[in-house]
């Protein structure tokens, strides 16, 4: 492999971590306390002259999926399929539709949401003290907005993560 090839997919290692942890401070794995620092490596990367608005928006994208995979991971398991007749394609492969649903579902509610936030913090951040609270103010009513679209379900919501954390 090439040095700038190397140096491309080794940029996106930042949010690959942010996911990483994102998923550590939710359900299954529960450790709270990685959510206090789970976005520093996105806002690294988010923060970094050199990533154009297309590498935050794909950057945070795949930080959310997977979040939004760990979330979703125990309906994986699920064995509901009493309305698939047997013996068709579906039947045949229905592991793998199922996962592709759930990768769906997880790009959807997850990385779709990360990636929207990404690109409104790199179009409106200013470097000033006012950005803590805008922020803070936009993740918080994407979170509302995405607990309504998907289903009425707030699926993996930080805020559930900390509920026992001091």
């Amino acid at each position: 492999m090439s040095k700038t090839m190397i140096q491309k997919y080794s940029a996106f290692s930042l949010p690959i971590l942010s996911g990483i942890l994102v998923s550590l401070a939710l359900s299954p794995s529960g450790i709270s306390t990685a959510a206090w620092v789970a976005f520093i490596p996105l806002f690294l990367f988010l923060n970094n002259k050199t990533v154009t608005a297309k590498q935050a928006f794909w950057g945070a994208l795949l930080s959310g999926t997977i979040a939004g995979i760990t979330v979703l991971s125990p309906l994986y398991t699920l064995e509901a399929w009493w309305w698939v007749s047997p013996g068709t394609i579906f039947w045949d492969y229905r592991y793998f539709f199922w996962a592709l649903f759930l990768f769906a579902v997880a790009l959807y509610s997850g990385g779709i949401f990360f990636g929207l936030f990404a690109l409104l913090y790199r179009k409106f951040k200013k470097n000033t003290a006012r950005d803590m609270l805008l922020f803070a103010f936009v993740w918080t009513v994407m979170e509302y907005g995405r607990a309504w679209l998907v289903a009425g379900f707030s699926w993996g919501h930080l805020g559930y993560s900390l509920h026992d954390a001091i």
